[in-house]
């Protein structure tokens, strides 16, 4: 027969990161409890007197001197594990709302900020607009729009995700003005009525992917641009469109290519939730993959919710490039990258350049864009709303193209893009 012993008491010793922790305390307010097994334990937990530190105790075996007994309780933790964007103290959203952050590396000499790369050396000529990191003299528009997938739902593993070129677009409803041509008898009948407009809430921008996926599909593993080093899987930023609890991928022709449910709390390659490494400073891992049955497991893999794994991904600067590194939560604490946050009131756009598969570039200027690499190529410039401002064949490989403004769209014979006219 085993006692256990619940005590009705203060924690005199909390350990981080556990579920649960233990409290040493006075025998006072004993409530017991026995649980009975046909097995027979070898050692116990004990406290030594002299230092108060648990101890493995001998239980009595005629030979050597058994260690007292010592009593425990065992108390739910309910601290965080995981940071929470809603800290108002900091300039965060108390309700949750969203908010434009930018992420830096905690143990760089300056601050090294993650932003959009897709010309870099680390980026340059693959058409794609990868996860970056700051370098020495860089001075990157590193700010994002950290958009909610699943926050106030009584989750302890917060998720979100990263965007750029955020376009948003409140829900609201124009009701029907019934005349005498009509009525509705009940509001249901008012909002069935044709007359009545439903615009859905929705974020349209580029969102930060772990490119696991492409990765998986890609057909020569030795000519892959979504690995770095032949071992990390990269990140990047591809046109999305979040609307209630789903996420849409576009193509660039915003045509869905696959669309992701975000109304559960299990891990995916388009959420990232931020492991505390430290309560205190509210430092961070970014945690992107999980475990199951104790072994790291590929998002696409996953079968059900695992928060707060040993063994998981987390984002790691890999020889100047951010990846995804597959390790367990002490090595990523020592060995990954940890990161916080700053609150800002930069615009969450572009760094001038958007580049296309073919290594033409869109560049965002003073009153202009400059297109790069498209010498004999159609290009059309319009604003959001669709009013063209320019069309014409490009005779250089460098042209500026006077703009208004605001977010235009830049479409190189049928390729389109967004950016920033300043």
């Amino acid at each position: 027969n085993y006692n256990l012993i619940l005590l009705n008491c203060v924690f005199s010793k909390i350990f981080r990161n556990v579920a649960f922790a233990v409290g040493l305390c006075k025998a006072a307010n004993v409530v017991a409890k026995t649980y009975t097994s046909n097995k027979y334990a070898s050692a116990k937990v004990s406290v030594d007197n002299n230092t108060l530190a648990l101890v493995n105790g001998v239980i009595a075996d005629g030979k050597t001197e058994e260690v007292a007994n010592s009593a425990f309780a065992v108390i739910k933790d309910d601290s965080p594990l995981y940071r929470r964007f809603n800290n108002a103290e900091l300039g965060e959203n108390a309700n949750d709302a969203p908010s434009i952050q930018k992420f830096y590396r905690v143990n760089s000499t300056n601050r090294e900020y993650l932003y959009e790369d897709a010309n870099s050396k680390y980026s340059e000529g693959l058409g794609m607009n990868f996860l970056g990191v700051e370098g020495k003299g860089d001075n990157a528009n590193a700010a994002m729009y950290v958009d909610t997938a699943y926050v106030n739902r009584d989750t302890r593993m917060p998720q979100y995700m990263l965007v750029l070129n955020p376009q948003i677009v409140k829900a609201d409803t124009i009701w029907c003005n019934a005349t005498s041509t009509h009525k509705h008898e009940t509001l249901a009948d008012s909002l069935a009525c044709p007359h009545t407009t439903i615009t859905e809430g929705s974020v349209t921008g580029r969102y930060l992917v772990n490119l696991q996926d492409s990765v998986d599909a890609n057909t020569t593993p030795y000519d892959n641009k979504f690995v770095w080093n032949r071992d990390y899987t990269r990140l990047a930023f591809v046109p999305a469109k979040h609307v209630a609890d789903t996420l849409f991928i576009l193509d660039e022709a915003g045509n869905t290519v696959n669309k992701i449910r975000l109304d559960n709390n299990m891990h995916k390659n388009v959420v990232f939730s931020f492991r505390y490494v430290d309560h205190n400073t509210e430092n961070f891992l970014i945690e992107s993959e999980t475990e199951q049955n104790g072994v790291n497991v590929k998002n696409s893999a996953l079968t059900a919710v695992s928060i707060a794994p040993n063994n998981g991904g987390w984002v790691k600067i890999q020889n100047g490039v951010p990846v995804i590194a597959n390790m367990t939560y002490s090595e990523a604490a020592l060995d990954a990258e940890i990161f916080n946050t700053e609150v800002t009131e930069e615009a969450p756009t572009a760094n001038e350049s958007i580049a296309a598969n073919d290594a033409v570039s869109v560049v965002a200027a003073d009153g202009a864009v400059i297109v790069k690499g498209a010498e004999g190529k159609n290009v059309v410039v319009s604003t959001i709303l669709g009013k063209v401002v320019a069309n014409e064949v490009l005779n250089s490989d460098n042209e500026t193209i006077a703009a208004p403004a605001g977010i235009v769209v830049v479409s190189v014979d049928g390729e389109s893009f967004k950016v920033a006219v300043k």
